[in-house]
């Protein structure tokens, strides 16, 4: 048996990445666990005490910078233990590699390349062939190809929302986070989905949803190791196939019942998709305005909604009292004040809650 340690910058969130490989490693008869800087006054110690047999960072664009310097200390002090980097960040830029003391990183899914990678150093086996994984070993880098994008979730375990138990004001947090689909059906010019959609052309279906029961089997489950009042699907187009939502929301309403909001595409949301999440405890919505301008939007961004959806749409979300807020980019190329308040007067004609 081998132990995963994940560190973390600091307590905004528990990860949603860690729970899945947690439960991943878990299955497999590994341990994970997390330390989150922040929080704690001698990593060092915590180190020694967690005795891991590999160290993790998740990371971000924009906390590379936190991540290599408190890897690279980290492995000063106990050279001995692998590193692992992962995540958005070195899944764009797998080049990191290169520019820090890390020994391995992961491009795109984890949750069985960890597994695979743990259970090889722990059996002493071989690190430079595993897929997803980039490994440097002796101061050569392999690079893997990635394997096939997962397309069920049914045959793998759970996610362990145990993970973080060393900090139990996480686990009283009343909000908790889900995720039901993985991809996007959408080449918005902005997103970074655009650069994971490239590193797995050609291994599978992108846009992927898991099942309804393994959804709620996941919700009841988290609700028997800490408190949940409100839940957030941070999917990046939860409102995405009718078919399936109209499965899902009435057994949510049914066997969950709490109040939830998510992330959606306004051009989804006409009156019978509204209606479906008011009836259904829906009680907000996140979206992407990004600019007030429709030709920017649509031939800068790549986005093509036009302003009069925005406002019939919203309208229908306003009158069902479901509050919605909005994300919105200023200093778009060729973009000057004048186009800078046509979006905030857009969103003040839309109604937007934020």
């Amino acid at each position: 048996m081998a132990k995963l340690l994940f560190f973390q910058e600091s307590p905004l969130y528990e990860a949603l990445g860690i729970h899945a490989i947690a439960g991943a490693l878990k299955s497999a008869g590994h341990t994970c666990e997390v330390v989150i800087e922040s929080e704690e006054k001698d990593l060092r110690q915590a180190i020694l005490d967690s005795q891991p047999s590999m160290i993790a960072f998740s990371i971000m664009t924009r906390q590379q910078e936190w991540a290599i310097f408190r890897l690279n200390r980290i492995k000063a002090v106990f050279p001995e233990i692998p590193i692992i980097i992962g995540g958005t960040h070195p899944t764009m830029y797998p080049e990191t590699l290169k520019h820090c003391e890390a020994d391995y990183l992961c491009v795109g899914e984890g949750e069985l390349p960890i597994v695979e990678l743990l259970t090889a150093l722990s059996n002493s086996g071989r690190t430079d062939n595993i897929p997803n994984i980039h490994a440097k070993i002796n101061g050569q880098i392999f690079c893997n190809d990635v394997r096939p994008l997962l397309q069920t979730w049914d045959t793998l375990a759970f996610p362990d929302r145990t993970t973080y138990k060393r900090y139990p004001f996480l686990a009283d947090l009343p909000l908790k986070r889900f995720i039901t689909s993985f991809g996007c059906a959408y080449k918005c010019s902005f997103c970074y989905i655009n650069n994971f959609r490239e590193a797995y052309k050609g291994k599978g279906k992108f846009y992927r949803r898991k099942s309804v029961t393994r959804v709620l089997e996941e919700m009841s489950q988290t609700r028997t190791v800490g408190r949940m009042e409100r839940i957030h699907f941070v999917d990046d187009l939860f409102s995405f196939d009718k078919r399936w939502l109209r499965e899902f929301l009435p057994r949510y309403k049914s066997e969950i019942g709490i109040p939830w909001s998510a992330n959606v595409w306004i051009d989804h949301m006409d009156k019978e998709m509204v209606d479906l999440f008011r009836d259904n405890c829906c009680v907000g919505v996140t979206f992407g305005v990004e600019s007030g301008n429709e030709e920017t939007r649509n031939n800068i961004l790549d986005k093509p909604l036009l302003n009069a959806t925005y406002i019939k749409h919203c309208q229908y979300l306003y009158e069902a009292n479901i509050h919605f807020h909005t994300g919105n980019i200023i200093g778009l190329p060729g973009e000057g004040l004048d186009k800078a308040y046509e979006t905030a007067r857009f969103n003040r004609k839309i109604k937007t809650t934020s």
